[in-house]
């Protein structure tokens, strides 16, 4: 996966973000409600994610890694979400909410 920021600063770590359908494969468009309820299940798995780019004071991970989050991390608010094309979405953490490395 490429990395979305020639270089990026501090303790951040970018993760990719799930996409989330917004129709079923049967061609289903999902109701804002059921698009709701998809995309916090799909946040509730989200916990074992791999390290697309690290900050250039990140000395805990590596890129590549695959590291454990806790769900609060990806609340709103909690955390930044960067969003360059319906297909192609991110989400920008504090290297201090890893919790481990696998």
């Amino acid at each position: 996966m490429k990395k979305p920021f020639k270089k990026l600063h501090g303790r951040r770590v970018v993760l990719p973000f799930p996409i989330i359908e917004e129709e079923t494969a049967g061609g289903v468009i999902l109701t804002p409600s059921a698009q709701e309820a998809k995309t916090q299940e799909v946040l509730d798995d989200y916990l074992k994610v791999e390290v697309i780019q690290k900050g250039s004071e990140c000395e805990r991970v590596e890129e590549g890694d695959i590291i454990f989050i806790p769900p609060r991390v990806v609340q709103p608010g909690r955390s930044d979400m960067l969003t360059l094309s319906p297909t192609e979405k991110y989400l920008i953490i504090n290297e201090q909410d890893i919790v481990g490395t696998w």
